[in-house]
């Protein structure tokens, strides 16, 4: 008899993302929408549950978002985006529906991800990883030289796809033999890729132009980036940019950055004191000069004043 043992520990569609960060409470991560207009509309689902031996999860977000923080600790989380792919840039790299991403313990991350973005996601512990490379026949790694990115045969990602996609429609038909299986098949292909150099396609001029822009927000430094300089340095148009954001992320390079930046600023006006900086202070760091039009634009995409947020106790989402 299979052993029927998963429980749903979290179910939630969301409308508002800080109502959304502030349920997940499993993953320590910091959400924003990318859009204005983000705060009305469902921007997703989160699940989260658990068999006896394994915690999984699921979600699906409509709208941009840029996210970060780290995930679960002590445990080695592998995420396979689902069949509707739009766009992810995480870790500063590119990922397609063919690929597994890997989150290492105590890592911090960084994605922004297209609409329509989903992830169906499942967590080892290092002894779980050590288990089934004992049961592989194969010599147990140094975890440290596997890669956080790889590519998996069509086999394995559908296999994710269709057992751990039954959180979303019957997740009482979920069993610890499944997932075993599973999971002895995902680490023994992620083992497999110790030696392995990845080839590196050429990049197209927009696609290193993009990454110059996402890798800038990601360091906090989207103040500085001026997209003229960047096309005219890449012997790139600026249409052809244009054309390579909406693709990737449903907006232009110019509105990609305005809301990178307002989300940059929200996260510096929560860590900082009123008593130490002003809103003029924290917004010119991210390259707003014009008061009024910053503060109209922020309460648009927040749904509060810049200065209601400063005023706050620090640790918000």
């Amino acid at each position: 008899m299979l052993d029927k043992s998963f429980t749903t520990l979290l179910d939630a569609r969301f409308g508002d993302i800080d109502q959304m960060c502030a349920d997940v409470r499993h993953w320590d991560l910091d959400f924003h929408p990318l859009q204005a207009d983000a705060l009305t509309p469902s921007i997703g689902r989160v699940i989260q549950g658990m068999s006896r031996r394994f915690q999984c999860a699921y979600a699906r977000f409509l709208v941009n978002i840029d996210q970060r923080g780290a995930p679960p600790a002590d445990k080695f989380t592998f995420g396979f985006p689902g069949r509707n792919l739009n766009a992810i840039w995480w870790q500063g790299q590119h990922v397609s529906q063919e690929d597994v991403l890997v989150y290492f313990p105590g890592t911090e991350m960084h994605s922004v991800t297209g609409c329509d973005f989903e992830v169906h996601i499942i967590s080892l512990s290092e002894e779980d990883i050590e288990r089934y490379a004992d049961r592989c026949g194969l010599k147990r790694p140094r975890l440290g030289r596997l890669p956080s990115l790889f590519k998996a045969p069509t086999f394995l990602i559908e296999e994710a796809r269709s057992l751990l996609g039954l959180m979303t429609s019957d997740p009482l038909s979920i069993d610890d033999c499944s997932l075993d299986l599973f999971a002895e098949n995902l680490v023994r292909c992620w083992l497999g890729q110790i030696g392995l150099v990845s080839k590196t396609a050429t990049s197209h001029h927009s696609d290193r132009v993009l990454d110059q822009v996402l890798a800038a927000v990601s360091q906090g430094n989207s103040a500085d980036v001026r997209v003229s300089e960047l096309c005219e340095n890449a012997g790139l148009s600026r249409r052809a940019l244009e054309l390579a954001f909406r693709e990737r992320f449903n907006m232009g390079p110019a509105a990609f950055l305005k809301s990178s930046r307002l989300v940059e600023t929200r996260r510096r006006l929560s860590a900082a004191s009123s008593a130490e900086a002003s809103v003029g202070d924290i917004m010119a760091l991210s390259g707003f000069s014009h008061v009024g039009q910053f503060a109209r634009d922020y309460k648009r995409m927040f749904g509060e004043l810049p200065s209601v947020t400063l005023e706050s106790p620090s640790g918000r989402f």
